[in-house]
């Protein structure tokens, strides 16, 4: 009786050359062999390397209270929602009015992320005059620092901002809150240029030529300057103000005897707290 076992044997072996052959015609028919492969970016573990965004300018994640986010993609040029012009000397003050209507809605730009909506901080201001015109007290200019690096109950943020530039004058623009910090500035078209502050802690934009430029920004704040309890201290551990005007403390006094509220018998922390929500029980008027 005959095997048959060569016979399947051969048959086997010519059936695997044939498919290395196939796979190795296809293989030389579908080109050169894949060099490079776009693997997309993870933002954890761009934290965790502390990697930096392609223009080695900005951290390429950050992770925040509010998740991790990204910086704005600086290889594009955006269609801007806002651009920022407004002169240092354009805001001398503000005067309030006694019109308690509810004002319209306007548009509302928040160059921030995350999100800050509405707390921005566009225009402050730390004193009053006799006639309650809000202005600040100091109107020097200070410049800021851009370094540095976030420090333990930060918030950290990633500005993007269209400023137009006026060649030797200083553009107000926005800030995330009192006491931020500018880790790190990028501007497109490249352009020299120096961030400024004044007493009151609002923020300048200074460049020497006028130019329209996109400023992308990594800044740091402490976290308490936007949810923290207001702290119960002593009177005396406060820093003095300035003595206001007779008007306003006339004014005051009538307000402290209708809503009860006492220096001498209550805290700072009660009485601001007392204040608060006698101003929030106000209603817009018909």
């Amino acid at each position: 009786m005959m095997s048959c076992a060569p016979k399947s044997t051969a048959v086997l072996v010519l059936g695997l050359v044939v498919a290395w052959s196939v796979a190795q015609s296809a293989h030389a028919q579908s080109g050169s062999p894949m060099l490079h492969e776009y693997i997309a970016p993870q933002a954890a573990e761009d934290v965790k390397l502390e990697s930096t965004n392609p223009s080695g300018q900005l951290p390429a994640a950050v992770r925040t209270p509010s998740g991790t986010i990204t910086p704005p993609d600086t290889t594009t040029t955006p269609e801007p929602r806002r651009i920022y012009h407004e002169g240092s000397d354009r805001t001398p003050g503000f005067k309030p009015d006694r019109d308690t209507r509810r004002p319209e809605v306007e548009h509302y730009d928040d160059p921030f992320s995350p999100t800050l909506t509405p707390f921005k901080r566009m225009h402050a201001y730390d004193a009053v005059r006799p006639d309650y015109t809000l202005v600040v007290r100091d109107t020097q200019y200070r410049p800021i620092t851009i370094g540095g690096t976030p420090r333990d109950g930060d918030d950290r943020f990633f500005g993007d901002m269209v400023v137009q530039l006026r060649a030797g004058d200083r553009v107000r623009i926005p800030s995330v809150g009192p006491g931020a910090r500018l880790l790190e500035l990028v501007s497109s078209p490249r352009t020299e240029v120096t961030v400024w502050r004044d007493g009151a802690d609002n923020w300048f934009v200074y460049g020497d030529q006028s130019a329209r430029v996109r400023l992308i920004s990594h800044l740091a704040i402490a976290r308490e300057a936007f949810a923290s309890e207001f702290a119960d201290v002593t009177w005396g551990s406060l820093p003095r103000v300035p003595v206001q005007p007779a008007a306003h403390s006339r004014a005051f006094r009538r307000v402290a005897k209708a809503i009860d509220i006492s220096r001498t018998t209550m805290s700072p922390r009660d009485v601001v707290l007392k204040m608060v929500s006698y101003f929030r029980s106000f209603a817009p008027s018909k």
